[in-house]
């Protein structure tokens, strides 16, 4: 066999043989997800179940956090709010930001607004997680006054110091 011959030979090979673990590797990393996704999962199955008997044991007053629709009617708001900003603030924009050029169509300055609202989604969206569960309201609130209070007792103690 000629040089040239076993050259197209050894490259073609190797074309294969680099696509073949492209495709190897992806589907490897696919199994490695879902197995760490069924053992993440699995986890937090345990996790919830001991919270809720403890909570049934020690707070037998907190279950009522746990009826069904309440939790349901919350839940589906949160939820609701968690796709509907994402949408306005990132898909919307990027879909138009990607298929204007490719439809032929002048945004104009509209353009520079969609990239605005792309920048601005990750401070907004923490944002709505503060505002829309109420644990996190509490802490907010209550967050000003834990540092005054640590303020003044600091400030009360080193006017003291002084003073002796």
């Amino acid at each position: 066999m000629s040089d040239v011959i076993w050259l197209t030979i050894t490259q073609k090979a190797a074309a294969v043989g680099t696509a073949l673990s492209f495709v190897i590797n992806f589907i490897l990393l696919v199994f490695l997800t879902t197995y760490c996704g069924c053992l993440a999962a699995s986890f937090t199955l345990f996790a919830v179940h001991f919270i809720y008997r403890y909570l049934a044991v020690c707070f037998p007053k907190k279950l009522k956090l746990f009826k069904g629709s309440n939790l349901l009617c919350w839940g589906l708001g949160v939820f609701l709010a968690a796709t509907t900003f994402p949408m306005i603030f990132i898909y919307i924009p990027t879909l138009m930001v990607f298929f204007t050029p490719i439809l032929n169509l002048e945004i104009g300055a509209y353009g520079n607004i969609a990239i605005v609202t792309i920048h601005l989604y990750p401070g907004v969206d923490p944002l709505i997680l503060l505002i829309l569960i109420s644990d996190f309201r509490s802490a907010l609130g209550e967050a000003p006054k834990k540092i005054m209070s640590v303020t003044s007792s600091v400030l009360q103690r080193s006017s003291l110091r002084m003073n002796e």
